[in-house]
C-alpha cells in the first residue's frame, strides 16, 4: 500500500515503540516488587532477630503467638535448621471476609532443649496497592510519553522534510519547454537537500537544452519538407494531366501521389504534435462536445454510407470542458475517423455522452497490442491510409488538456472513453 513518507515513518515509530515501551514497562514492574519484597523481607528479619533474642531469655518451652496471630513460636526437640525461606500465600481473613496476600518468613531457632519452629508473615495487601498504583500510574506516563513522542516526531520529521516537500511540489507543477530552465528551489540548512537543490537544477538545464534542440529539429524539418512536398505535388499533378502516359505510367504515378499524400500527412502529424508538445495552443475557451460532435460527424458521412456503418448517438448531457476549440476538434476528428476506418462492413458506432465522459464504441477486428494503441507509429490495424499517429494526438491533446483517456475491449467491440475525471482501472 502506497503512503506517504511522514506517514510510514510514524508508523514504523509507533511499531518499534511501543514493544520497547512495553519491555521497559514490565521491566519496572519487576524491579518495583523486587524492591518492595526486600523491604518486606528486610522487615520480617528484624523481626525474626527480636525472636532469637527473645528465645534465648525464655525460661520455658511454652508456644507463643502473637495477639494478631503473625508471629507463631512452636517448640520441638531436636537440631534447628536455621535456613530462611521466604515465601507469598494467600490467607482468609475471616474480618474481611477474603483472602489477603501476605509475605511470609519461615525459619528454625535452636533453645537450649531443643528449637523453636518460626513462623512470621506480614499482609501485602498495601504493598500490593502501592504497586499497583505505581504500575497505573507508569501506564499512564507511558502512554503520555508515547503520544508525545509520536507528536513530537511527526512535527520534527515534517519541519526536516518541508524542503523535499516543497521540492516535489515544483516539480510537479513544472513543464519544461514552459517554465524556466530552472526550478527556484529555496536553501536549506541540511546538506544534503542543497545538494539535490544543485543536482536537479543541473538535471533540468540540461534537459531544457536537449528539449531545445530537439524541438528545433522537429519545427525546421518539418517546415523544410513542406516545400518539396508542394513541389512534388505540383509536379505529379503536371504528370497527371499529360496525354502521353500509358496505363502503367499511370499506375506508377498514382502509386507516388499515394505515397508523397501519406508522407505530407505525417508531417503534419509531427508538426502538430510539436506544437502541442510545446504548448502553442494557449487560448483556451469553453467547448461543447455536443456542438462540435455535430459539426464533426457530417465530414464521415461519404465513408459512413460506403460502409453502411449504423451510427447510434445517445447524449445524455452535454460536456462542456475549458480547453482550446481547435485541438478539441481534432480530438474528436481523430477518434470518429478511427472509428470509421476501423470499423467492418455493416457495422456499428455508438457515441454515448453525459456531464463527465464521452464513449465511442465501434466494432472491428481485435488489435494486436492494445497495451501501444496510443504509442506513436503503432499500427495496431494493416490500414494503407493511416500514419500511426492518429491516437498518439489523442492521447496527447488529452495529456496537455488535463482529460483522461482509455482504451477497453468490450463485448467484442473498441471503446475509447474519454473522462474529465481519472479512470479507475
Amino acid at each position: 500500500m502506497k503512503m506517504k513518507l511522514l506517514t510510514r515513518t510514524i508508523i514504523y515509530y509507533s511499531l518499534l515503540s511501543i514493544p520497547l515501551l512495553t519491555i521497559a514497562g514490565v521491566a519496572f514492574y519487576f524491579i518495583i516488587s523486587s524492591s518492595v519484597n526486600e523491604s518486606m523481607d528486610e522487615s520480617l528479619l528484624n523481626t525474626m532477630n527480636q525472636l532469637d533474642k527473645y528465645i534465648n531469655t525464655k525460661t520455658d518451652n511454652h508456644d507463643y503467638s502473637s495477639a494478631d496471630g503473625d508471629t507463631f513460636l512452636h517448640f520441638e526437640k531436636g537440631i534447628a535448621d536455621e535456613k530462611i525461606i521466604f515465601r507469598d500465600s494467600a490467607i482468609f481473613d475471616s474480618v474481611e471476609n477474603e483472602y489477603l496476600p501476605y509475605r511470609i518468613l519461615s525459619t528454625q531457632i535452636p533453645s537450649r532443649d531443643g528449637r523453636y519452629v518460626v513462623y512470621i508473615r506480614k499482609a501485602s495487601i498495601e504493598t500490593e496497592d502501592l504497586i499497583n498504583g505505581i504500575i497505573i500510574s507508569v501506564i499512564v506516563v507511558f502512554i503520555v510519553l508515547f503520544i508525545g513522542l509520536v507528536v513530537l516526531n511527526w512535527w520534527i520529521n515534517q519541519k526536516l522534510w518541508r524542503p523535499f516537500y516543497k521540492t516535489l511540489s515544483l516539480l510537479g507543477r513544472y513543464r519544461i519547454g514552459q517554465d524556466n530552465t530552472q526550478i527556484d528551489i529555496p536553501q536549506s540548512s541540511i546538506s544534503e537537500f542543497n545538494a539535490l537543490r544543485h543536482s536537479l537544477n543541473d538535471m533540468l538545464i540540461h534537459a531544457h537544452h536537449d528539449y531545445q534542440k530537439q524541438k528545433e529539429f522537429t519545427e525546421n524539418a518539418s517546415h523544410e519538407m513542406q516545400t518539396p512536398l508542394a513541389v512534388m505535388q505540383n509536379n505529379i499533378d503536371l504528370l497527371i494531366q499529360s496525354s502521353n502516359l500509358g496505363e502503367q505510367e499511370m499506375q506508377l504515378i498514382s502509386s507516388i501521389l499515394s505515397s508523397q499524400k501519406k508522407l505530407s500527412r505525417l508531417n503534419k502529424s509531427l508538426l502538430l504534435l510539436s506544437k502541442i508538445d510545446n504548448g502553442q495552443f494557449t487560448e483556451v475557451e469553453e467547448v461543447s462536445f455536443i456542438d462540435l460532435l455535430k459539426n464533426t460527424l457530417p465530414l464521415f458521412e461519404a465513408e459512413i454510407k460506403a460502409k453502411k456503418i449504423v451510427v447510434n448517438k445517445t447524449y445524455h448531457q452535454d460536456l462542456v470542458y475549458h480547453m482550446n476549440r481547435g485541438l478539441c476538434e481534432i480530438l474528436l476528428i481523430n477518434l470518429i475517423q478511427n472509428a470509421v476506418r476501423h470499423n467492418v462492413a455493416g457495422g456499428t458506432i455508438d457515441i454515448a455522452l453525459n456531464s463527465e465522459e464521452l464513449r465511442i464504441i465501434n466494432t472491428g477486428d481485435a488489435i494486436r497490442e492494445p497495451e501501444k494503441v496510443f504509442e506513436r507509429f503503432s499500427q495496431s490495424h494493416n490500414h494503407s491510409d493511416s500514419v500511426g499517429l492518429g491516437l498518439a494526438i489523442v492521447h496527447q491533446i488529452t495529456m496537455s488538456s488535463g482529460l483522461h483517456i482509455e482504451y477497453k475491449r468490450l463485448e467484442e467491440k473498441h471503446c475509447f472513453i474519454v473522462s474529465i475525471k481519472e479512470i479507475i482501472k
